[in-house]
């Protein structure tokens, strides 16, 4: 059936019509992949490998039996790495945690953050950074790169 703008209710049905449209496209929108990753950081060509030491950290963690002191390491890792790389951090960490989607599934992320509420979670500066950091700078240092 076909309405005519004679009809009384060619307005709502025009309402109706339009809000139905409107949740096609925004239930289309949502299937699609994630937005596009934001554009290359200028840290990349001075610290190309800041972000390698936490990668294998944030591997790591799904590997092992108890992720805990893993994630406090990775605490520690995102400090110093987010000192050396300034605004161009969180750039690159979305880069990394979109790899990190690709290589493991939300059921393993989903025991990974399950195993981790169980566990003590530590919060602001934490003075085993320290030995980490000392630990990290001479594995993979940032600061002559």
């Amino acid at each position: 059936m076909a309405w005519t703008r004679a009809d009384p209710n060619f307005p709502a049905m025009r309402t109706v019509s339009l809000a139905t449209a409107s949740w096609v496209v925004l239930a289309l929108a949502a299937c699609r992949e994630a937005p596009p990753l934001p554009a290359r950081p200028t840290t990349l060509a001075t610290h190309p490998h800041a972000m390698d030491r936490l990668a294998r950290l944030m591997r790591e963690e799904f590997r092992v039996a108890d992720p805990a002191p893993v994630e406090q390491r990775i605490r520690c890792e995102n400090a110093r790495v987010a000192r050396a790389l300034g605004a161009d951090f969180r750039t690159r960490l979305l880069w990394l945690q979109d790899s990190l989607r690709r290589e493991f599934s939300s059921e393993q992320f989903n025991q990974l953050g399950q195993q981790l509420a169980h566990s003590a979670s530590a919060s602001g500066y934490d003075p085993m950074c320290r030995s980490f950091d000392a630990e990290a700078e001479r594995e993979a240092p940032l600061k002559n790169e």
